[in-house]
């Protein structure tokens, strides 16, 4: 441990069941013993017992992790742990940690772990209640492995830990995605390459409201993809239309050919029970394209039969903010106004100001103040606003756009580094602000929801254990950033 870094470290050895040893310099073990369920034989061996190393630090608002710590924890009492022993080397627990006047955490505990767990803990606060406040999770989106987590009965599982948290809405995130496109015949065709049977969001939304939450449905156009003989890249889509004017009489063939796909889904959304659809999420290339347009597309939605709230997503990373690609203020606002809400998705939320180079390690003081001038960027339209956040887990999360999904090899991404504390900052700062509101429900923030919520606490490609970097994703199950927002959620 780099004593330097800590001023005051309070290391806890506890004992499960499982394999592996432990480190014999840690102070003496208080044993907590950890029983599996005997199978065959009948009278099985006495378990092996190893120890895990646990160091909790209090986390400071104004230093950077893993930056050095400058406020030390006092009067620790009262210290409960527990922790289910791993049942293979490659799946995770959850070791829980909760300790008087801190948040309660916990951390994805492998039968692999050799070296001290540092978890860095937050002051419990008093919590402002936010009367009717959308505590949401979309889960990992359409595509890759979802019929597998469907038939596979997780489903049902996933949406009790959402609850069980304290989440009341759950969200079913799509796109569409490009089949053919010319932009100097005027021409596209997009499709729902990915999209599930109809039955898969209807049980969504029953399993939802089965529970006392809401079900929310989330389109956008994903523009990459390939399909037959029309190859299209993200670099392709935005080259090919970077040459058109916002006037281009291509724009009337994109948004008529999205116009169907929206009605057909809002349909859906309606027959599922969902009480929100969001028209468009990252879909800041479009905004700029005349209101007129975007109108139709709620006309169809509302022709469709929807009668939930209507909203539209921006994306807000990388030293960009969607809405702000509408210069004039009036203009924006009038864009706005057009939804019943609107949110601001996070991922990596430092913004470079007066020209610096941005470090990878950002204090939760310095996130707070890039998400509330995001906020205050479009809070003069007075519409309701929701902060929905797609921070990975690992070193650079704040300061780079690069989504990570649980299903992904690692192999992608070789030069990142785990850390799961800043993913908990960026959570624990987005509630800090939120709890700012006064408790009359006359905050602008209106709802935090969390994207890409994988279906498993032991992610698994077909239910073979695979080389998926959940580790690094966006997702926040079992890591700390979700007993953040649980903290949070429950109080609020």
């Amino acid at each position: 441990m780099n004593k330097q870094g800590w001023l005051s470290v309070v290391a806890i050895t506890l004992a499960l069941t499982g394999c592996g040893g432990g480190d014999s310099s840690s102070p003496a073990p208080v044993q907590v013993p950890t029983t599996i369920a005997p199978v065959a034989p009948p009278t099985p061996a006495a378990p092996q017992t190893t120890s895990v190393n646990i160091q909790t630090y209090e986390r400071s608002p104004t230093v950077a992790y893993p930056a050095s710590v400058t406020s030390a924890i006092a009067n620790l009492t009262q210290e409960t742990v527990s922790v289910e022993a791993p049942k293979s080397a490659g799946e995770y627990s959850q070791l829980s940690v909760t300790k008087v006047g801190y948040q309660p955490s916990w951390y994805p505990y492998t039968a692999q772990d050799s070296t001290p767990i540092q978890i860095g803990l937050y002051k419990a606060d008093t919590i402002n209640k936010q009367p009717n406040f959308a505590k949401g999770i979309i889960p990992h989106d359409a595509g890759g492995w979802l019929l597998d987590y469907y038939n596979g009965g997780y489903f049902p599982t996933t949406f009790d830990r959402i609850k069980n948290i304290g989440g009341n809405n759950v969200v079913y995130a799509d796109s569409a995605i490009i089949k053919t496109m010319d932009v100097d015949a005027k021409s596209v065709v997009l499709v729902g390459k990915y999209f599930p049977p109809d039955q898969v969001i209807l049980d969504m939304g029953n399993l939802a409201r089965s529970r006392g939450m809401d079900f929310t449905v989330m389109m956008g156009i994903y523009p990459g993809d390939a399909l037959g003989n029309d190859s299209w890249t993200v670099p392709k889509f935005y080259s090919a239309i970077g040459r058109l004017s916002d006037n281009d009489p291509f724009w009337d063939a994109w948004f008529n050919a999205y116009k169907p796909i929206l009605a057909e889904r809002a349909a859906l959304a309606q027959r599922a029970g969902a009480t929100k659809f969001v028209l468009g999420f990252n879909l800041d290339f479009m905004i700029t394209k005349g209101n007129s347009r975007w109108v139709e597309l709620i006309q169809a939605v509302r022709a469709a039969g929807f009668t939930g709230k209507l909203s539209y997503f921006s994306g807000t990373y990388a030293g960009s903010n969607g809405f702000l690609n509408i210069s004039d203020v009036n203009k924006r606002t009038a864009f706005i106004k057009l939804f019943d809400e609107v949110g601001l998705s996070l991922y990596s939320p430092i913004f470079a100001e007066n020209g610096e180079t941005l470090l990878d390690a950002q204090p939760r003081t310095r996130i707070t103040k890039n998400i509330k001038n995001q906020i205050s960027s479009i809070s003069s339209a007075k519409v309701p606003i929701f902060l929905m956040i797609g921070t990975p887990s690992v070193h650079s999360g704040l300061v780079t756009n690069e989504y990570i999904e649980s299903a992904f090899p690692c192999s992608y991404f070789k030069s990142e580094t785990r850390n799961y504390q800043t993913q908990a900052d960026m959570y624990q700062s987005a509630a800090e602000i939120v709890n700012e509101q006064n408790s009359d429900g006359s905050g602008i923030v209106k709802g935090i929801f969390s994207w890409g919520y994988h279906y498993l606490d032991n992610p698994r490609k077909k239910d073979v254990v695979n080389d998926t970097c959940y580790d690094f994703s966006a997702s926040i199950r079992n890591k700390p950033a979700e007993a953040v927002l649980s903290y949070w959620f429950k109080g609020w």
